[in-house]
C-alpha cells in the first residue's frame, strides 16, 4: 500500500514531489552509471542483530567529468547497545573495483563485497555482504521475499525523465539476517533482520534541496518505509515530526505484508 500526502500551501509555491513505485527486477541493484557530469550512486544495509550489535553499510560510487574520475568509498559502523563501537571507511580507485551492469555485484580487489541473487526454487532474493577494513569485519547473508520497487523521485525537469532527486529501489524492505562480526579478534557469530536500498542517478541537482528524513518501522507481519524530502531549510526547521505536521512539502510510505497476511 503507498500513501501520499499533500500540504497545499508548499503546492502553490512548486510542483507537487511524486514518487511513483514500480515492481523491481534484480537488474535494478545492478550498477546503472549516468550521462551527468557529476553523479553518485549507493548501496545501502542496515541490520538489528542479536546480543544488542546493529550495522549500516554503505559502498558509494562518485563520479566527476562524465566518469573520468570514478571513486569507490566503503564503509561501515558498528553499534553496540545503540552506542558505536567501531566505524571504518576506505576509499578505493576505479582499477581495484568491479561492478555489474546486469546483476549486483560487487567485487573490490577481487573480493565479492556485494552478490545478490533469486533463488530458483523459493524465490527468494539472497545477499551476501562481505566489508573488511582494518581487521574489522562483517560477513552478512540477507535474504528477503523480494516485495521491492524503485522509481524515479520527483518530477521531470527534461524530456528523459530525469529529477533533481534521481532514482530509489527499496530492494529489501524486511530480510532475515545471519553472519560473523569480527570487532578486536572477537568473532561473533550473530543472526537478526534487516534492510537494503539503491539510489542512483544522483546529480548535481540534488543540493537544490535542503535535505532529507528517511526511516522504517517493523510491526509483526508489516515493514513500513517512509522518506520525506525537504525543498527549503524553513520547512525543515518548522518540522517537530517526520509524519505528522502541517508543513508537508512530501511525504512517501509504503508498507510491506508478509507471505499469508491479510
Amino acid at each position: 500500500m503507498i500513501f501520499f500526502k499533500k500540504d497545499k500551501k508548499a503546492e502553490k509555491k512548486e510542483k507537487y514531489f511524486e514518487f511513483s513505485p514500480k515492481n523491481i527486477t534484480l537488474k535494478d541493484d545492478a550498477f546503472h552509471g549516468s550521462k551527468a557530469i557529476s553523479f553518485t550512486e549507493w548501496w545501502y544495509f542496515d541490520a538489528e542483530l542479536d546480543d544488542g550489535y546493529s550495522i549500516q553499510m554503505h559502498l558509494r560510487v562518485g563520479s566527476l567529468f562524465k566518469s573520468s574520475v570514478v571513486i569507490f568509498f566503503e564503509k561501515f559502523e558498528i553499534y553496540k547497545d545503540r552506542k558505536l563501537v567501531t566505524t571504518k571507511r576506505k576509499i578505493y580507485l576505479k582499477k581495484h573495483v568491479f561492478v555489474s551492469k546486469e546483476i549486483p555485484h560487487v567485487k573490490i580487489n577481487g573480493k565479492d563485497i556485494i552478490k545478490g541473487l533469486i533463488d530458483d526454487k523459493s524465490g527468494k532474493w539472497i545477499y551476501d555482504v562481505n566489508f573488511e577494513i582494518n581487521g574489522v569485519e562483517a560477513h552478512l547473508k540477507f535474504v528477503g521475499d523480494g516485495h521491492g520497487y524503485s522509481g524515479a523521485v520527483g518530477n521531470p525537469y527534461n524530456k528523459k525523465g530525469t529529477t533533481k532527486q534521481g532514482k530509489w529501489a527499496v530492494i529489501l524492505p524486511f530480510a532475515e539476517v545471519t553472519g560473523k562480526l569480527k570487532i578486536e579478534n572477537n568473532k561473533i557469530n550473530v543472526k537478526g533482520f534487516g534492510y537494503h536500498d539503491h539510489n542512483w542517478d544522483m546529480r548535481g541537482t540534488v543540493i537544490t534541496n535542503y535535505g532529507w528524513l528517511w526511516g522504517k518501522i517493523y510491526i509483526k507481519d508489516f515493514a513500513i518505509v517512509w522518506s520525506r524530502v525537504f525543498k527549503t531549510k524553513s520547512i525543515a526547521s518548522n518540522s517537530h515530526t517526520p509524519l505528522h505536521n502541517s508543513h508537508f512539502m512530501h511525504l512517501f510510505i509504503s508498507i510491506w505484508a508478509n507471505e499469508g497476511t491479510a
